[in-house]
């Protein structure tokens, strides 16, 4: 069956490369046990991720590219920010060394209530400096792989997509920043997955 937009479970392996022509680094390949797997139509992948797959049938191959005005968009200087120190203390009024590192990613909550995850750049004996930038901001993507299935989605697969409501994988923003995973909710794709979230 080939895909569209009419609800039909994809199954793909892929490889994920950012870059310029000629200087591409591969960051993310699905591995044989965890396919990246979404249903279309329900908004789990970035719309060009999902757009460029239509008209695919399992076992047919893939090779296209994202721009980053369709992907996660440029990278703004803006997002990275200083905050106090004294926001990250635990219960006891300690701060974690365990969590608060160089390189690790922290959700955070934003005044008005709305979740985003940070990176934290630095960490001084008063401030941290936090990047809030999606992972892949400022990148080109380019996606090769093959459709492992694709099929029409079983009701109680769209149901347990609509009661999961932003949790997706390739082609959206993911709960870690990954292109892959587990049932749809990691990687690429969508606002809470597993990857570079490169579908939302």
């Amino acid at each position: 069956m080939a895909i569209n937009k009419e609800n039909i479970f994809v199954q793909l392996k892929y490889k994920l490369y950012v870059g310029n022509d000629g200087d591409e680094v591969m960051i993310e390949e699905t591995p044989d046990d965890q396919l990246f797997r979404f249903t279309t139509g329900l908004k789990m992948v970035l719309p060009k991720f999902e757009e460029a797959l239509y008209g695919k049938e399992q076992g047919g191959s893939f090779d296209f590219y994202i721009n980053t005005e369709d992907a996660y968009g440029d990278y703004v200087e803006d997002l990275c920010v200083e905050l106090d120190k004294a926001i990250f203390k635990n219960e006891k009024g300690e701060i974690d060394e365990n969590i608060l590192f160089v390189g690790n990613i922290l959700p955070m909550m934003s005044a008005d209530g709305h979740r985003m995850n940070g990176k934290v750049v630095d960490v001084t004996d008063t401030n941290v400096k936090m990047d809030f930038n999606h992972p892949l901001a400022g990148e080109r993507l380019h996606f090769v792989g093959e459709v492992m299935e694709a099929r029409p989605a079983t009701e109680f697969e769209i149901e347990l997509v609509k009661g999961h409501h932003g949790c997706g994988g390739c082609g959206g923003g993911g709960c870690n920043g990954g292109c892959g995973g587990e049932g749809g909710c990691g990687g690429c794709g969508s606002e809470g997955g597993n990857g570079c979230n490169c579908g939302n």
